[in-house]
This record gives C-alpha cells, sequence and structure tokens, in this order.
C-alpha cells in the first residue's frame, strides 16, 4: 500500500497508458491512493488482478474513478 500511495502521489507517471499493479499484496489504502490520484490522466488500463487484499470498498474506489480502465 505504501508503494502504492508513493506511485499515485508521483509527478512522474502522466505519461502512462497502462500500469500493471498484478499481484503485489495491494489493499484498500493503495486503492484509496490510486483513486484519489490525478497522477495518471492518460491512463487507458490499470491491471490490479491478483490482489486478494481489496475489498468490495477498494474495487468500488477504483472503479469510481478509472471506470472500465482497471482490472480487477
Amino acid at each position: 500500500d505504501k508503494a502504492a500511495a508513493a506511485l499515485a502521489g508521483s509527478k512522474n507517471f502522466a505519461h502512462l497508458t497502462y500500469l500493471n499493479l498484478s499481484d503485489n499484496n495491494i489493499g484498500d489504502r493503495g486503492a484509496a491512493a490510486l483513486a484519489a490520484s490525478a497522477a495518471f490522466p492518460r491512463l487507458l488500463e490499470l491491471d490490479l488482478t491478483l490482489n486478494p487484499r481489496l475489498t468490495d470498498a477498494g474495487k468500488a474506489a477504483l472503479r469510481a474513478r478509472f471506470g472500465d480502465r482497471v482490472r480487477l
């Protein structure tokens, strides 16, 4: 979650169109940081599959922010 929050707070990733964070043990805190971030304006796909710590609440936050661009 700390690493996901660090990514979300970075300004160095504005050019990314695809981000694979699958199988990284990300939970709801990391999901909340990603969902609240403005760091990924060009992101077309965010892959968060295989993160079993994500609850329905974390998934909902990600879907609210990224819509069908997030894979869970």
